[in-house]
C-alpha cells in the first residue's frame, strides 16, 4: 500500500478511502493497518507530501520550478497551504528553505548567521520556535532564521 501511496503522491485526490478502494479493504482496515506507524493514513501521506517537497525544494535541477509549483507537483496545490504546512513541519517557509539549501554561504551573509543544516531547528505546531540550545529557550521573530552550526569536532 506504501507503494502505491508513494506512486500516486502528486494525485490530489488520494485520499484513505482511494486508497482503501485500490486495495479493496474498508477504510477501517485501512487505518488497523497504519496503527503501528503511530500516525495516520492523512498524516502519513501529508508527511510523505512534505518530505518530497523539501527534497525538491533543495535539488539545483528543480530550481526553476516556483515553490508553489513544487507543492503543487507532489498533491498540495494551494501554495498558501502549502507554505503553513511546510513551515510547521521544517520551522521556516519553503521559500526560505530552497534559499538557503541551494545556496548556505549567501543565506548565511544575509542572516548573519552560519548555516549548516536548515532543518536544525525545527518549528513546533504551537506556533513558536525553540532554541534546542537553551532549555525551554524561545526564538525571537528576528532571530526565527538563525541556524546551527554543526559541533566543533574532536
Amino acid at each position: 500500500m506504501k507503494a502505491f501511496i508513494e506512486q500516486h503522491l502528486g494525485n490530489t485526490d488520494l485520499t484513505p478511502a482511494v486508497i482503501a478502494a485500490a486495495h479493496h479493504v474498508s477504510l477501517r482496515q485501512l487505518h488497523r493497518l497504519f496503527a503501528p506507524e503511530q500516525t495516520s493514513v492523512g498524516a502519513w501521506i501529508r508527511q510523505r507530501r512534505l518530505d518530497r517537497c523539501r527534497k525538491d525544494l533543495a535539488d539545483p535541477a528543480q530550481s526553476g520550478l516556483t515553490v508553489g509549483a513544487v507543492g503543487a507537483r507532489w498533491g498540495l496545490p494551494d501554495s498558501a497551504h502549502f507554505s503553513r504546512l511546510f513551515r510547521a513541519a521544517f520551522g521556516v517557509p519553503p521559500s526560505d528553505y530552497r534559499r538557503m539549501s541551494l545556496n548556505p554561504v549567501a543565506a548565511s551573509q544575509t542572516l548573519g548567521a552560519h548555516v549548516h543544516d536548515p532543518v536544525a531547528v525545527r518549528g513546533h505546531t504551537d506556533g513558536h520556535h525553540r532554541d534546542p540550545t537553551v532549555p525551554g529557550g524561545r526564538l525571537r521573530h528576528e532571530d526565527r532564521l538563525r541556524w546551527l552550526s554543526p559541533p566543533a569536532g574532536p
